[in-house]
């Protein structure tokens, strides 16, 4: 920066030598040459003025200088580093009796220059000075007494106008142009303070610049001053800083600050047309009492210490740091206290860009089927996710994900390569607990998702919204799913989904499915029934799965109510949005105590009559069916069942066994078609009467 700095004093030092030479009366056409020479000794570049060089005495000392232009760094594209149209300068004459120098007017009428950075990041801004002799202390002791004959410097009007500023980046070849660019500086000497107001634009967009600082020589040194800044840039963007600059060895900023940025992408545009990526926020707002931008390593951060960030509809009081350095991606850390509720959903719809494209002929046969089923396949891009690195700590009031809400809390997020780790420690949900973790690794099409969740002691009914898309089960309890998934689309995330997950749940209602009614089916004979506006009351209902390409495994579902009992297994083939359960709802005739003769364990019988059901079809249509066949094999292979539960009723059946027995035998040979005619014939009908003592 003091480099670049110096540089840019080049054009002031170049008018102000000719005014020397000619306040000391040298020939006009003597002055060129030793200029260009002084010139070539303190910067290595070449200076040429091939205008007019005009001086008049009356009434100050004016000098005019037209077409110069200061030669590019050899491996410049550019021919030159600068061309000005003309300088303008005038001096006072009765202060230079005084041995003062002041400046009335100091004019660059448009300037062009031309900035370039190489593939190895050096700048063409940076001259080459000629290398000087050391000098001893005792040297420079003598020497000191001389700078009291120097001649003092100030200041008048100092203007840019029409200037432009060109800047290629070599390593990308892209291309920047800051033009119309018109500044007017107030500054009285070099140990005065300095006022800056200026304007320029940059892709047809005014770009507005006020700067002030308390000493002038401090700025051109690039040394500690104090001083303000504000820039704005309608309708994207406006900074207003205040505070010290170059505080310290490679830290160049330490100021209170207030930044606006509005349409986030729209400026990133305007930026760089070749911008393709996308922010998911359209705002950011920040302001602090201390932002500091500087050197970190090899790479340069800004810090913001106690901050309040808005971004978008979210504000946070905040700690935050951008850290950069070349051929990393920009890593953000932030420590937060959001003042609000933290939506879930909409985070992920924000990264999780939708391209709309449906790529169902690209997708694997079990995608496809999925999408068949209703599920999406739009892409989910979540390339964003490599656009920058991440970690952060946010205090929460609470996790909003769909219908399910918890208490304020703790969650981390890290991101690093597109390796995104989401995690929420143990928080208060309702009257339980939540936890949940997950991992995303993006890789296109092969993107990999992990989570696990687990909740306590929570009523279950939002969390099956929220997660499974129903509201056929309430109850309190506790519930796991710990899977993994595979995809860039909906279809291919379900399709691939495994792991585990389970639940037990107390004191509940399954919506839909009334166990009781579908026990009743051979009573009632009644070959199908689909799932109505009933339900069944249960004071347990338990079941683990096993998760494998989106299909849900069970072996072990059990419910107990206060008129049935129900166990069962199955599957709940997600892809295809439907299941296939066998289940064993039990009238319960009479529930005991019994004690086990060899470990002593006590359990709870139930007695009474089980009929086998198959429950099965897409979830929109499910359908309960009595499997006949194995209710009689069930009989025929256990005839104390028949007994016991006719007992349970108050019926002696007696010798009727054999005779219900005899029947069912002859109708489960014949097959299906005998076993529809179980519920059709007199013969039948009598046999279910024996059978339910109906």
């Amino acid at each position: 920066m003091k480099k670049f700095l110096v540089s840019l004093l080049v054009i002031l030092a170049l008018g102000i030598g000719v005014v020397f030479a000619a306040v000391k009366m040298l020939p006009l056409d003597a002055v060129k040459p030793q200029l260009q020479e002084k010139f070539r000794e303190a910067t290595g570049r070449e200076l040429k003025i091939e205008g007019d060089l005009t001086v008049s005495f009356w009434p100050n000392l004016a000098v005019r200088i037209g077409d110069v232009s200061v030669s590019n760094t050899i491996w410049g594209r550019a021919p030159h580093f600068l061309k000005l149209e003309e300088l303008d300068a005038e001096l006072k004459l009765k202060p230079l009796l005084q041995r003062r120098v002041e400046i009335d007017r100091f004019i660059l009428r448009s300037p062009h220059i031309y900035l370039e950075q190489n593939r190895a990041g050096e700048g063409n801004w940076v001259f080459e000075t000629a290398d000087k002799p050391s000098v001893d202390n005792g040297a420079a002791a003598a020497a000191a007494p001389a700078e009291k004959d120097e001649l003092q410097l100030s200041f008048g009007e100092l203007k840019i106008t029409g200037g432009t500023v060109h800047f290629e980046d070599h390593a990308d070849n892209s291309k920047h142009v800051l033009d119309n660019i018109a500044l007017t500086i107030e500054a009285t000497e070099l140990s005065a303070p300095v006022s800056v107001k200026g304007k320029a634009q940059y892709r047809a967009r005014q770009i507005l610049v006020t700067f002030d600082a308390d000493r002038l020589s401090a700025v051109l040194a690039g040394e500690l001053f104090h001083g303000g800044l504000t820039l704005s840039a309608q309708p994207f963007m406006s900074v207003d800083l205040k505070g010290r600059f170059f505080p310290a060895d490679g830290l160049y900023l330490d100021a209170e600050t207030r930044v606006q940025l509005r349409d986030l992408n729209g400026l990133l545009h305007w930026l760089s047309p070749t911008y393709t990526g996308h922010i998911p926020f359209n705002s950011f707002m920040f302001e602090t009492r201390r932002l500091t931008a500087g050197k970190d390593g090899s790479g340069f951060a800004t810090k913001i210490e106690d901050g309040t960030l808005y971004l978008d509809d979210l504000s946070a009081q905040a700690t935050a740091a951008l850290k950069t350095a070349d051929g990393r991606a920009p890593k953000i850390e932030l420590r937060a206290a959001l003042q609000d509720r933290l939506d879930i959903p909409d985070m992920v719809r924000r990264f999780a860009g939708d391209t709309g494209t449906d790529t169902a002929e690209t997708q694997p046969q079990a995608a496809q089927t999925a999408a068949a089923a209703g599920w999406s396949q739009d892409i989910i891009d979540f390339s964003a996710l490599r656009a920058f690195d991440a970690d952060i700590t946010l205090d929460h009031q609470g996790l909003v994900y769909e219908k399910l809400a918890t208490g304020p809390g703790r969650t981390t997020v890290t991101l690093s390569g597109g390796h995104l780790v989401f995690n929420v420690p143990e928080t208060a949900a309702d009257t339980g607990r939540i936890t949940a973790r997950a991992e995303l690794r993006e890789s296109g099409a092969n993107t990999a998702l992990s989570f696990a969740l687990k909740t306590d002691d929570m009523p279950m009914r939002p969390v099956l919204e929220t997660f499974a898309a129903t509201d056929k089960l309430t109850g309190r309890g506790s519930a796991y799913f710990n899977g993994t998934a595979r995809g860039n689309t909906q279809a291919a995330l379900v399709a691939t989904l495994g792991g585990t997950a389970g639940f037990d749940l107390r004191d509940g209602m399954l919506h839909g499915v009334n166990f009781v009614q579908i026990a009743q089916l051979l009573q009632r004979r009644l070959m199908d029934i689909g799932l109505g506006d009933g339900g069944t009351e249960f004071a347990d209902f338990n079941a683990t799965f096993t998760v494998e390409n989106g299909i849900m495994t069970n072996q072990d579902m059990y419910l107990r109510g206060p008129l049935v009992e129900a166990k069962g297994s199955g599957q709940v083939h997600l892809p295809q949005r439907s299941m296939n359960f066998r289940v064993y709802p039990q009238m319960i005739l009479q529930q005991r105590t019994v004690q086990d003769l060899e470990t002593g364990e006590e359990a709870e019988k139930t007695t009474g009559l089980t009929v086998p059901v198959n429950i099965s079809g897409p979830w929109a249509n499910l359908r309960v069916r009595p499997d006949y066949q194995g209710l009689i094999r069930d009989v025929l292979s256990d005839p104390q069942q028949l007994e016991d539960a006719a007992r349970e009723i108050g019926r002696e059946l007696g010798k009727e066994v054999d005779t219900i027995r005899g029947g069912l035998q002859r109708y489960l040979d014949g097959g299906a078609d005998d076993l529809r005619k179980l519920q059709e014939s007199d013969e039948g009908k009598d046999l279910l009467r024996g059978l339910f003592g109906r």
